[in-house]
């Protein structure tokens, strides 16, 4: 057993979950992290248009940014046409606690708890344009150990879910398979080099 797993299997153990013999993570090599920066804006400015932001004012914002260009193809349809699954992208906020999680600009990352009410503050406010030059100096990439280990919990606490969701019986612990899969999802990306939509979360 890796260190990693070690971690998973006690916070686990803590939440009354035993864990079956699964496949280990490998060390996470994560991605630069002006990369991940740049998702984190772009996943903000989907969300916010969501949500209800004007999809031209977010559009405005990332053209100002720089970020057009790294805007995923669902991303791009929506923004300029309005066309997608609001629900997703309203859904990826989780994906962006982790992100931000990532970058030390959030301390905790509970998978039994939602983002903070307060989170939108944390991130440019796209009423006025401010820009993200802020966030980007407060950013810290957490080291290789941290990120490992969250990648690790994630994908255990997605197999326990999804096996629970598999022979139909309650999942333990108050697992949300919704918010798991979509900090999972964030964790892997980061921790891999597919596109952002295309990142697979095997189980």
């Amino acid at each position: 057993m890796n260190t990693a797993r070690a971690h998973t299997v006690a916070v686990l153990a803590k939440a009354g979950i035993d864990l079956p013999q699964l496949p280990l993570t490998a060390t996470v090599e994560p991605r630069d992290q002006q990369e991940i920066l740049d998702r984190l804006c772009c996943l903000h400015a989907s969300a916010a248009c969501a949500y209800g932001f004007n999809r031209s004012a977010a559009l405005q914002w990332l053209v100002q940014e720089g970020l057009s260009a790294s805007l995923t193809e669902s991303e791009t349809k929506y923004l300029r046409t309005g066309a997608g699954d609001l629900a997703q992208f309203q859904a990826q906020i989780e994906a962006m606690w982790t992100l931000c999680w990532c970058l030390s600009l959030v301390d905790v990352l509970d998978f039994w708890s939602a983002c903070d009410d307060d989170f939108v503050y944390r991130l440019p406010d796209l009423k006025v344009g401010v820009p993200s030059a802020t966030m980007r100096e407060r950013a810290t990439l957490r080291n290789a150990i941290e990120l490992t280990q969250a990648n690790d919990l994630a994908f255990c606490l997605h197999w326990v879910g999804r096996d629970a969701q598999l022979i139909a019986r309650a999942a333990p612990a108050a697992v949300d398979l919704a918010l798991i899969r979509n900090r999972r999802k964030a964790l892997e990306w980061v921790s891999g080099r597919e596109l952002w939509d295309a990142t697979t979360l095997d189980t």
